[in-house]
């Protein structure tokens, strides 16, 4: 009986080693099954994409093989969704890469392979980016705008045509007046499976230019100002109402001349539609001189000596001179209207002005005309008792 009870320990004895010995088996088998699947792992590496990948462009993507131990020249194969597309050599201490250009959007499956190691990883292939712009154009009010088309960029190369989804561009607006205006794509785009970006343009309208087409006349009145002026302005359109307004016009200096500057500064535009114009360029005009006139002269009685020159008794005076002006008679002459003895009338003449305002008179005097404001009298010439 004691003989069987030791028996029957040593066999549980031997159970519990046995026991203890395949866990422990069990556990080394474990560690290294892991050891060995992260070993794997980091030797696997990973495959990135250098910035985001998009159907039809063209794309670097990298394997980075961690810590395996891949020999100089071993082959690297590259494949897309199970297809061959690229093939290089491996060289220590050089990136593994490849450019591909995907042709479909979507999911798809890249996979290295170097040697023993190799890793895949899927790939998320974005839709392309197309913008559609619309132009900037600048108009001046009244033109008829062209026709809009919007520039596509970014279409693919093998993808180009002239104008996608229409290529047409539209303004909201009934009537441009001058100003700014926003140009927008006509309608609705889609196009493949791109992704469609839309910009905005602009129409500038530019007031229209108007000028001005009449001669505007005054004679000399000692100022630049001009009052009661009619300003004839052309290039308003048939339907529009504008009209100049203004108190005065000033010529740039008051003195005589033809094609005289007429400043157009404080001239503004009246009317409904005055905000589509604008007054440009110069008006020109014209100031004629002014007719004085010269009174109270008076010639002496001469002894007859067969000549018509007549001397002055007293100059008189320059009647019409604007008050400021400097003007005076410089020289003139006066004839009678005969030599012959007898009372006569006489002409003035080769009237000479001198002064700074001199060059924006002209003097009327006597011309024999009717005109003539007094006469002189020839007495007989008295003979000497030798001439007899």
């Amino acid at each position: 009986m004691q003989k069987e009870k030791s028996s029957y320990k040593e066999e549980r004895t031997d159970l519990i080693v046995g026991i203890i010995t395949i866990v422990a088996v069990l556990a080394l088998f474990v560690w290294l099954m892991v050891s060995v699947s992260n070993n794997s792992k980091a030797n696997m590496g990973q495959i990135t994409a250098d910035g985001t990948v998009r159907r039809g462009t063209e794309q670097t993507f990298v394997y980075s093989v961690g810590n395996a131990s891949i020999k100089d020249g071993t082959d690297v194969i590259w494949t897309v969704n199970g297809k061959k597309v690229a093939q290089s050599k491996y060289a220590k201490g050089q990136p593994i890469s490849m450019k591909y250009t995907p042709d479909t959007s979507g999911k798809i499956t890249v996979k290295a392979t170097a040697g023993k190691y190799g890793k895949q990883t899927v790939i998320d292939v974005q839709s392309p980016q197309m913008t559609l712009v619309a132009p900037n154009i600048t108009v001046e009010y009244g033109e008829k705008l062209p026709e809009l088309h919007y520039a596509v960029e970014g279409l693919l190369p093998d993808e180009e045509q002239d104008y996608v989804c229409g290529g047409r561009c539209k303004v909201n607006a009934d009537k441009l007046d001058a100003g700014i205006y926003t140009v927008e794509i006509d309608g609705d785009c889609s196009y493949k499976d791109y992704e469609v970006t839309a910009v905005t343009g602009t129409v500038t309208v530019l007031p229209k230019k108007l000028t001005v087409t009449n001669c505007i006349q005054k004679e000399y009145d000692g100022s630049n100002k001009l009052t009661d002026a009619q300003l004839q302005i052309d290039g308003i359109l048939a339907q529009d109402e504008v009209y100049a307004q203004f108190d005065a016009l000033y010529f740039d200096n008051k003195n005589v001349g033809d094609n005289k500057q007429i400043m157009l500064a404080n001239v503004q535009l009246g009317g409904t539609d005055a905000r589509n114009y604008v007054l440009e360029g110069t008006a020109t005009g014209k100031i004629t001189p002014k007719y004085i006139d010269l009174v109270g002269l008076s010639v002496k009685d001469k002894t007859y000596d067969g000549n018509v020159k007549a001397e002055i008794d007293k100059m008189g005076k320059l009647n019409g001179v604007c008050k400021g002006d400097s003007v005076a008679i410089g020289g003139l002459k006066v004839d009678f209207d005969s030599a012959d003895v007898g009372d006569r009338k006489y002409s003035v003449s080769q009237i000479t002005l001198v002064g700074a305002d001199k060059d924006n008179y002209i003097v009327r005097a006597e011309q024999g005309d009717g005109k003539i404001r007094s006469s002189g009298w020839f007495a007989p010439k008295t003979l000497d008792a030798d001439n007899e």
